[in-house]
């Protein structure tokens, strides 16, 4: 029995040295300092029960069951510090104390037990058995010290536990095996401390150190744990309001957030088998993203913009970001991330309508008038088509501010504006150019039309009447136009001409119109 015990023990001494080299080999990781203190504790723990169980005398017996306690008194709250560190919790120093000061104190009681007998009321060197052991009768702070390492393996699952129900699949799968390796050796340790043992003389709790160590091992090797991203990584991401989607090569689904499933919901459990193009709302341009990235030989971020219709049956407007995923040149798969730019886009097109909007008409303004008369003069030239300017105002319009007030007079504006919004084309360019004077952009309108349109505002702002509180106020209009037969002149040269035409038939008495063609 001693041979059989002592060749696990040897077992897991080497097996606890390959896995702290193999930790300590993983240089992009700062989530193992804790996890090296924890193996290096628990090879001095086997290493000191591989020693008593082969003592041959009370001395040795005791030595080598104090060195055993070194690790042992470790143990525990290394791994609640560690599971704290790999979890992303802010590690306060004050705690770090504690709980070394707690565990110090524990192994001072122990190793002085014999002055105080707190710990053990007595002890000896048990040879009568099937394997030599160290043997003692507890004292009264044996079992209360004992729960100081309970309690930190219990706050450590606690922890894993609510991080479990958080994480996806392959972080849950790292966190089961962390919650075993925590809690067998407890369940070793409370059998060893009531007495509890498969026969008498064998210390379950190092031998279910074995275990924990094969655990250790399989989480570093198989699920990476040092490599891929912690637990508390991995709820960051469950819990930032960006959609994250992980795709693999075949553009399934790998992994989602919260946020991807409130815009697909599709996404809530079907993961794994869900090709992205199947998918209910989603962007065919990411799509067509997703291809062009399949030709590449290393990772890139590729950027469209696209709009979603969300749970408030309103479109949202999101950046996506897609980086494809490649290992040794190969494409493994790719991420997409949507950014929520819903209110920036708003925000960009309530300046842009600020800029390029009257404040008080709600028309387009002069700034927006030139830029896209310009445009459309330009498609006239092209076309060797007509092009027309109209500026008017309002006939002595100061009079109105003079006798009412000038709320009348903003009143006199909006009203002319709306009579004449109604009486344009939808395809006519219409803005206020300052002050009391208005400019319509006419194309492809000929000569006589363009006489028409003019004198039909003419007519209609002539019977026009804005009430202004009990006041009733009319005012008629002077129209000078502007006439170009192919789009070849200048838009400042028409917008001339159109001013001067209007100069004229204000000086011609007012409540007409007057025509140049140029």
């Amino acid at each position: 029995m001693n041979l059989l015990i002592s060749g696990i023990l040897v077992f897991a001494l080497l097996a606890s040295t390959y896995i702290f080299v193999l930790a300590i080999k993983q240089h992009d990781s700062v989530k193992r300092t804790y996890f090296l203190l924890l193996i290096a504790c628990v090879w001095v723990y086997v290493m000191g029960y591989l020693a008593e169980i082969n003592s041959n005398t009370d001395e040795a017996s005791f030595i080598s069951h104090m060195v055993m306690y070194t690790g042992a008194c470790f143990v525990a709250p290394l791994f609640l510090l560690f599971i704290l560190d790999y979890t992303n919790y802010k590690i306060r120093i004050s705690w770090v104390i504690i709980l070394i000061g707690l565990t110090v104190a524990n192994f001072l009681f122990a190793v002085t037990s014999q002055y105080h007998k707190l710990y053990y009321l007595s002890f000896w060197a048990e040879h009568s058995t099937m394997l030599t052991h160290f043997n003692f009768e507890p004292g009264p702070l044996y079992m209360p010290l004992h729960l100081v390492h309970y309690i930190s393996v219990a706050i450590a699952v606690v922890i894993l536990l609510v991080n479990f129900f958080r994480a996806n699949i392959q972080i849950r799968s790292q966190a089961s095996l962390l919650l075993i390796a925590g809690i067998v050796p407890v369940i070793g340790n409370v059998m060893f401390a009531l007495r509890l043992n498969l026969f008498q003389g064998l210390n379950m709790t190092p031998l279910s150190m074995v275990l924990s160590i094969a655990l250790f091992y399989i989480c570093i090797t198989k699920f990476n744990m040092f490599n891929l991203i912690p637990l508390a990584s991995k709820q960051a991401i469950q819990s930032m309001q960006d959609i994250y989607i992980i795709l693999d090569y075949n553009k399934c689904v790998f992994d989602v957030n919260p946020a991807a499933v409130e815009v697909f919901p599709e996404l809530s459990n079907k993961t794994g088998n869900l090709a992205v193009g199947s998918i209910n709302g989603w962007p065919e341009v990411l799509t067509e993203t997703l291809d062009r990235t399949q030709v590449l030989s290393e990772a890139q971020t590729l950027h469209e913009n696209v709009e979603l219709l969300c749970d408030d049956e309103n479109k949202h407007h999101y950046r996506a970001s897609i980086t494809s995923i490649f290992n040794s040149g190969n494409l493994l798969g790719w991420l997409v991330l949507l950014h929520n730019i819903t209110d920036t886009v708003e925000m960009v097109n309530r300046l842009e309508q600020q800029a390029t909007t009257d404040v008080l008409t709600g028309i387009h303004n002069r700034l927006f008038f030139m830029e896209h008369a310009g445009i459309i003069l330009n498609e006239c030239k092209r076309k060797l088509d007509n092009f027309s300017i109209l500026l008017f105002d309002l006939d002595k319009f100061k009079s109105v501010n003079d006798s009412y007030g000038h709320s009348a007079g903003d009143a006199v504006l909006c009203s002319t504006v709306k009579l004449i919004s109604e009486t344009l084309r939808p395809y006519d360019l219409f803005a206020r150019y300052g002050g009391e004077e208005f400019i319509i952009a006419l194309s492809e309108t000929d000569i006589g039309s363009v006489r028409d349109i003019a004198e039909r505002i003419r007519i209609a702002m002539e019977s026009h009447v804005t009430v202004f509180e009990e006041h009733s106020i009319t005012r008629t209009i002077s129209i000078g136009i502007a006439f170009n037969i192919d789009g070849s002149a200048k838009l400042q040269d028409i917008i001339d001409a159109a001013d001067r035409a209007l100069y004229t038939a204000k000086e011609n008495g007012r409540n007409q119109i007057k025509l140049i063609e140029i």
